[in-house]
């Protein structure tokens, strides 16, 4: 039926080669509310600062092909998000819409998620995050009990004509819990790709429009990411056989 699963292995020491092996089932195709779904894309995990593993996924209803982008994260009580025989994990639908088979997920040093993805319908580059005041105009995400939004979703960059954002991505939580994120940018079809980076700065960006705040509670939509350009690379270069890898 497949599913979205952790394999856990627990060694007795951080010397010891001999390790227990298990396996958590975070949610599964064939049990509600995710029955009829499926995926072939690669779900991204991060720790928290206790050492819980915290997931983010895209899955497709296979009904009428539309993704979802689910962050799985621990919870304290039983609870049917995940699965509706129960379980402590909790399931988020972040937004729903048409994604790549990339998605990354960073950790900030208080344990707040940021998650980064591609819009294929919008040939963009994502971030997912919850603000920490509705002043910040949430956007998607889980509702609260008034139906309003708890996250923000943003698009970072996108491709303009005939430049293609590529669904490859990898992403960091820096010193300050300040997100970069590296990705690839098909350049003129089949000419070369460039390498980009982009990273929050808060204000005086190019790129990443968000709101920030001015004088409590006011706020302002401004470029709060700075798109930067690394290298441009011959689309035939061996070197971009692989995945970008950022690490900070």
């Amino acid at each position: 039926a497949g599913g979205i699963s952790l394999l856990v292995k627990t060694y007795s020491n951080d010397f010891s080669p001999v390790n227990s092996t298990g396996i958590i089932n975070l949610l599964q195709f064939n049990i509600s509310p995710w029955s009829g779904y499926t995926t072939d894309a690669r779900p991204a995990v991060a720790f928290d600062s206790d050492g819980n593993p915290h997931v983010a996924a895209v899955i497709t209803k296979i009904e009428d092909n539309v993704d979802h982008l689910v962050y799985i994260h621990p919870g304290t009580e039983s609870n049917t998000s995940c699965r509706s025989n129960g379980s402590t994990w909790i399931c988020d639908e972040i937004e729903a819409g048409f994604y790549g088979t990339e998605v990354q997920l960073s950790m900030t040093t208080s344990d707040t998620a940021g998650i980064s993805y591609y819009d294929s319908a919008m040939d963009a580059l994502m971030y997912a995050y919850p603000p920490s005041l509705s002043i910040y105009h949430p956007n998607c995400g889980p509702k609260t009990a008034l139906d309003d939004f708890t996250w923000r979703c943003i698009e970072i960059d996108q491709g303009p004509g005939a430049d293609k954002i590529d669904q490859v991505i990898s992403m960091d939580m820096g010193p300050g819990n300040v997100a970069q994120i590296a990705y690839l940018y098909d350049v003129s079809a089949d000419t070369n790709r460039t390498l980009k980076t982009a990273k929050f700065v808060s204000s005086g960006g190019n790129c990443g429009l968000d709101y920030r705040l001015t004088t409590f509670p006011n706020t302002e939509l401004t470029n709060r990411w700075q798109c930067t350009t690394i290298t441009v690379i011959d689309y035939d270069s061996p070197y971009i056989a692989g995945l970008p890898s950022l690490k900070i």
